[in-house]
């Protein structure tokens, strides 16, 4: 008999049952009775939890994912009373929410923002295919997604006797019409950056890790989801060791768990590392590289359609407009973002091939990338002004000439220029972090800079003094390319005395796949015809419908929260309802 797999052993200290785990976590789920002791502070409106979990059986909730979404809702859940597993195939948690840099949007009304300008300037970016309801419910809880990220910021700095990281420092990022995007400012004593997704995902799991009705598993990888006969209904998960997979020569030796719950969250991220759901979806774009991490592969895509979960929007996937060319390594598959951030601070974009900008740098991520695959320089050319073509590139330029007839995208090179004001808005410290990795190097004068990027000094000079004139005031020069807020523009003026500038090489990169799963405004995941399938629910990129056809910078965070936390809280009050529905019929 499958049971589900216990948070605590609750007649155990800790360290035995971490000891339990390491040894069998198999028998650990066969043998799991009885429920965990109880850590109430939020309670879900559609029943009182409470008086469920005063009786011998808890409600049980399964969220699958460890990244922003993953937390959120197993935190959510957790407070809400239920016992909460969390399963991340991975060895550490985080997922891409811990690669995140830019920020998490939420309306800005101390600048003038409302939920209706938020919409208005999403809906504009995702070309008006977002689910108006979804939409909606994400502008009006920004703030409180923001309230309860602050709290459990606050919680976590008064136990460790730490500083309170404040999400403060709001930029404004391409397709937005006002400064809606926070980060943290630089730590206040020792000037590092303080990145935000990390900060806020390593935050969350602590507090998550001293809830005690609550564990996380990590190493487990989910490979269905267990359902009633007509799968209209989800009642556990079946799952595996991801060790197993480097011991077992064929799938048939592979042991896999049951794992019962009342409730399932997926939470498992999208598909932007996955070739073969690309070449299915986006095959346009299979071939650049990728800002996801290896384990992007659309897990959860596969278990949910499995039973009869629909899916809307799969065609959407977002190149992004700046990755990170390593010089050394051009034709790399995973590359570092060259956040928005960046851009969003002053950075602009120089085409190799005449020495100018040729785009507004705070575009919507998708038509800035068109501009960049329009007017930049095609990788082969790039490599070829270099003398970089060597046997290995011509070895990768020969798949290339075999996938062009599938009509695939080239890869297109930029340089992304900062001034000395635009690494300062940044930070000093972020950018050395870019320096180290090879991808950022500082220039003692623009004439260096022009040297690196074989265009003629006088020509990038005069672009860019032209630059610094432009002003989105009234009488105002105005920017040919469109631009209309000039971050630290001044400072890219050419003087009498050298100044430093840095140089990266940016190239479009798949980032984000806006569609997913189908759900509702209650978190739940639906069949086509509209059909909630019970106990089962959805958050973060694994589901579709809220960013439309191209998703707006700091969105993607904001999502993770406000939909985990809408997720965990139904999910708990569902499987409190089930577990009392069970005790009443002698189930």
């Amino acid at each position: 008999m499958s049971m589900f797999l216990s948070l605590f052993l609750a007649s155990m200290p800790r360290t035995n049952w971490m000891a339990i785990r390491q040894r069998a976590v198999p028998t650990a789920i066969r043998h799991f009775r009885g429920g965990l002791a109880s850590a109430s502070t939020v309670v879900p409106q559609r029943m009182d939890v409470t008086s469920v979990c005063e009786t011998k059986r808890k409600p049980k909730v399964v969220v699958i994912g460890s990244g922003l979404a993953g937390l959120t809702a197993a935190i959510t859940a957790a407070e809400s009373s239920a016992d909460v597993l969390l399963l991340e195939k991975n060895d550490k948690l985080g997922g891409n929410s811990a690669k995140a840099t830019s920020g998490i949007n939420s309306v800005n009304a101390k600048e003038g923002d409302t939920p209706e300008r938020f919409i208005e300037d999403t809906k504009k970016a995702g070309h008006q295919v977002n689910d108006p309801g979804l939409l909606e419910l994400l502008a009006e809880k920004s703030t409180d997604a923001l309230h309860f990220l602050h709290d459990r910021l606050v919680s976590d700095a008064s136990e460790s006797g730490g500083t309170v990281n404040e999400l403060s420092n709001a930029i404004r990022g391409g397709g937005h019409s006002i400064a809606r995007t926070f980060r943290f400012p630089p730590d206040s004593e020792t000037g590092r950056p303080v990145p935000v997704g990390w900060t806020l995902v390593s935050t969350l799991e602590r507090h998550l890790r001293k809830l005690p009705n609550a564990q996380i598993m990590s190493g487990m990888e989910v490979t269905g989801l267990v359902t009633n006969k007509d799968q209209q209904k989800v009642t556990g998960v079946k799952a595996h060791r991801t060790s197993d997979d480097t011991k077992a020569s064929d799938s048939a030796s592979v042991k896999v768990e049951s794992i019962d719950a009342d409730a399932v969250i997926l939470a498992s991220g999208g598909f932007a590392a996955s070739e073969g759901l690309l070449h299915r979806y986006a095959p346009k774009f299979a071939q650049l590289p990728t800002t996801n991490g290896a384990w992007a592969t659309g897990d959860g895509l596969e278990i949910a359609t499995g039973v009869g979960v629909a899916t809307r929007d799969l065609v959407h996937v977002q190149v992004h407009p700046t990755g990170f060319l390593h010089p050394s390594r051009p034709r790399e598959r995973s590359v570092f973002l060259a956040p928005e951030a960046l851009r969003a601070c002053g950075g602009v974009l120089i085409s190799p091939t005449s020495g100018k900008r040729f785009a507004n740098e705070l575009l919507p991520r998708d038509k800035l990338a068109s501009a960049i695959f329009t007017h930049a320089q095609p990788l082969r050319a790039w490599l070829s002004a270099r003398d970089r073509d060597s046997e290995n590139d011509k070895e990768n330029k020969e798949s290339s000439d075999s996938s062009s007839k599938e009509e695939s995208q080239e890869m297109a090179v930029a340089g992304m220029l900062l001034s000395e004001k635009t690494v300062e808005a940044f930070g000093h410290n972020a950018v050395k972090f870019y320096e180290k990795m090879g991808v950022l190097t500082r220039y003692g004068d623009l004439g260096e800079v022009a040297t690196e990027m074989r265009v003629p000094l006088q020509t990038l000079r005069d672009d860019l003094d032209a630059y610094a004139e432009f002003s989105d005031e009234e009488g105002g020069k105005k920017d040919p390319h469109g631009k209309q807020y000039f971050p630290n523009s001044s400072s890219y003026k050419s003087q009498t005395e050298p100044k430093p500038f840095w140089l990266g090489w940016i190239t479009p990169s798949l980032h984000y796949c806006m569609g997913g799963l189908m759900f509702t405004q209650k978190g739940e995941l639906v069949k086509a015809d509209g059909t909630a399938i019970k106990g089962l629910y959805g958050a973060g990129e694994v589901v579709g419908g809220v960013h439309g056809a191209n998703r707006l910078v700091g969105n993607s965070l904001l999502e993770c929260v406000v939909y985990g936390r809408i997720s965990g809280s139904n999910a708990a009050s569902y499987a409190a309802e089930s577990v009392a529905k069970k005790l009443n019929t002698g189930a």
